[in-house]
């Protein structure tokens, strides 16, 4: 994520670095290169370091968009974005939820039911792989009469 991410941002700073403005480069960076540095953020549970690390990564390129340094680019981060990062990251898994649950699916039920466990799951997966395995044998005892 971060490689796309950086590969994306040097792009887009290395065509417009002589802008007059840079909000017109944070604006082009967040259409353009922000949705690398969260994609499937929404559905995955990531740590507080793992979202740390795409923190630092964003304020990686505020700071060399504003040529700012150290406790700025917290200021101009506050005063830029609508929402904090961590904030951005919990928005984007819930409306993932929001989606999910919309949807009509038996399986995805089955999966986001409050009383279903990982031990649940594996009953049910070792349930099935046995469930196979024994038609696997009478037929094979079939055939060798």
């Amino acid at each position: 994520m971060k490689c796309n991410f950086f590969r994306s941002f040097n792009s887009v700073y290395q065509k417009c670095c002589h802008a007059d403005r840079e909000t017109v480069v944070l604006q082009l960076v967040n259409s353009f290169c922000k949705p690398h540095l969260l994609y499937a953020t929404e559905c995955l549970q990531l740590s507080h370091t793992a979202i740390k690390k795409l923190k630092s990564a964003w304020f990686c390129a505020l700071s060399k968009i504003f040529h700012v340094k150290g406790s700025d680019v917290d200021f101009i981060s506050e005063l830029c974005e609508r929402y904090c990062f961590e904030t951005e990251v919990a928005n984007r898994q819930d409306r993932f939820c929001r989606k999910i649950a919309l949807m009509n699916s038996s399986l995805l039920f089955l999966l986001l039911t409050p009383m279903t466990s990982i031990g649940f799951l594996l009953s049910v997966y070792n349930f099935f792989v046995y469930f196979v395995f024994s038609i696997f044998l009478y037929r094979a005892a079939i055939l060798a009469k």
